[in-house]
């Protein structure tokens, strides 16, 4: 089952959800400005990350910017803490399932949620729109 963690004022949050509803993929969706990720939470999302904190943190939010800080400049836990306590820090949608992770509105990385059938339909789909 995909896990999808939105912030309902967040553009691209209504777009993954739009897109997995349109795909008619199930999924569990947690509003983290309800509830928002625990400190042990944001540490399993930096082990499914391939980039580490440049994958899931914003450094275009605002509460960042007025800090004035580097967040590599920070040890991990320090780094995960400042984040718990400003959790708009944190880019989201965060999409997951199994141990794949994307992040943001992403319709390519979406696709591999798809079944194979389904990608192969949408290709098919694609080319006739083309002509090809």
């Amino acid at each position: 089952m995909i896990e999808i963690f939105t912030d309902s004022k967040n553009t691209s949050s209504r777009k993954a959800l739009t897109w997995l509803k349109d795909n008619g993929i199930e999924y569990i969706e947690r509003d983290l400005n309800e509830a928002p990720l625990s400190a042990k939470e944001i540490k399993g999302l930096l082990r499914l990350s391939e980039d580490g904190l440049d994958e899931i943190f914003s450094k275009k939010c605002k509460a960042y910017k007025k800090m004035g800080i580097d967040i590599h400049d920070l040890p991990l836990n320090q780094a995960v803490d400042l984040i718990v306590e400003n959790p708009t820090m944190i880019r989201k949608p965060l999409i997951i399932t199994g141990k794949k992770l994307v992040v943001g509105y992403q319709q390519e990385k979406m696709r591999r949620f798809l079944g194979r059938k389904a990608r192969e339909d949408a290709r098919r789909k694609y080319h006739v729109m083309l002509g090809n």
